[in-house]
């Protein structure tokens, strides 16, 4: 009798959550209901003049707000470099679809939003861009396949020139989250030692760690992603070493990262002392050191996939 009434409880548990969803929807101003297919995503594109060498990427957001009377769409070029903000709406005195765009370049736009033909299409008047550009005619399609496509054009100088195209597709918040620039855990602990090798000897023998030439490595799996295997390197360093410097402290951190690039740029922004260029070191990955306030130097590591991806 239990078991037929948790049974009953969960059905209209689900039933209720498809009521909502469909009721989130339903809400959305009737104006509005050609964004439906939007709404809720999350799309990342890669710009048409990008390259390896410098790529460009951007990710937008759609989500519907003002209780279904308008539409945000946020975006962000290379994790923060530029990004904006639209607002979509129905403006009911012009009997038209209109859209205010402001970006961190502190210029904004204002549009009138057409829709034909499955495609989305704007015609902004710029107020602020320091580039000359006073209009921008843009393009935007869901393609059959969910991805998004976007064309722009800009009315630069008296005369209107080509501007960015770019290919988008869906990702979930997850894969954002992975590309985002930023520390995902200890790498190493380094520190100084009258006598590493006996030092290694000594842990070895009462801790059980299986020491190396380097000290150990331990190797352990990403909570979120089992498949993925993550390392800690312990090693103890020489007195003497400088490999700590301009630091005077007696040890060092090693912290992975992700997207190492985009997260030293970020850091110099913020004014933190980087204290080196980025090295590659073949199968090992990227470095780069750091200071932060209390001194203590910094090591930041990006592993390459081929050295932390590893298949059940």
């Amino acid at each position: 009798m239990t078991k037929k009434y948790n049974m009953k409880n969960i059905l209209i548990l689900i039933f209720g959550l498809l009521i909502a969803q469909n009721n989130e929807m339903n809400n959305l101003l009737e104006q509005l209901k050609p964004f439906e297919n939007f709404i809720g995503k999350t799309f990342k594109g890669e710009f048409s003049h990008s390259t390896p060498d410098k790529p460009v990427f951007d990710v937008q957001q759609w989500e519907k707000v003002l209780d279904g009377k308008g539409i945000r769409v946020t975006h962000s070029v290379n994790d923060g470099e530029y990004g904006g903000e639209s607002m979509i709406f129905w403006d009911s005195g012009s009997a038209s679809l209109k859209s205010w765009y402001f970006t961190t370049a502190g210029f904004y736009t204002q549009a009138t939003v057409i829709i034909e033909d499955g495609k989305i299409s704007y015609i902004e008047k710029v107020v602020g861009n320091e580039n000359g550009i006073t209009e921008v005619k843009a393009t935007v399609q869901l393609l059959p396949n969910g991805d998004l496509h976007s064309k722009t054009q800009y009315f630069q100088n008296e005369k209107w020139v080509d501007g960015h195209e770019i290919h988008y597709k869906e990702i979930d918040k997850k894969e954002l989250s992975d590309t985002e620039s930023k520390v995902i855990g200890v790498g190493g602990i380094f520190f100084k030692t009258e006598n590493p090798e006996k030092t290694k000897k000594w842990y070895q023998e009462n801790l059980g760690f299986p020491t190396d030439e380097w000290g150990t490595m331990f190797k352990s799996r990403d909570v979120d992603n089992p498949d993925l295997l993550t390392y800690l390197q312990w090693s103890p360093f020489d007195k003497k070493t400088d490999y700590f410097d301009p630091s005077k402290k007696e040890f060092m951190i090693n912290y992975r990262v992700q997207n190492i690039e985009e997260f030293v740029k970020i850091l110099k922004k913020k004014g933190i002392t980087v204290l080196d260029e980025i090295t590659e070191y073949g199968e090992i990955g990227k470095f780069v050191h750091i200071l932060d306030p209390e001194g203590n130097k910094i090591e930041l590591w990006e592993p390459p996939k081929s050295n932390v991806e590893d298949k059940k």
